[in-house]
């Protein structure tokens, strides 16, 4: 079931509560490519998160109509690996 308070605009401009959670871990995505990865997003990567990414009209325009829980469990898959690539890693 979707929170239709998710998709509430406080003004025209402003971002969703579901798109700014969606930025977090398009974010986090960003940086993991970067690092862990050691290159920039691919075509996929950038259909699926330059919404959440960039915010704006286009993140209005895309991103909405989803529950709390499709958010949560992105963030949580997304940080998932962070964890796992953090648990690779020594302190050197």
């Amino acid at each position: 079931m979707q929170d239709l308070q998710l998709d509430y605009l406080e003004d025209p401009n402003s971002n969703t509560i579901g798109a700014s959670l969606l930025h977090i871990a398009a974010v986090e995505i960003g940086f993991q490519i970067e690092i862990f990865d050691n290159r920039t997003p691919n075509e996929e990567e950038l259909i699926e998160w330059l919404a959440a990414y960039e915010l704006g009209e286009k993140g209005r325009n895309e991103i909405r109509g989803k529950s709390l829980d499709y958010y949560l469990n992105k963030l949580e898959q997304v940080r998932l690996r962070t964890l796992k690539e953090f648990r690779q890693k020594d302190d050197n």
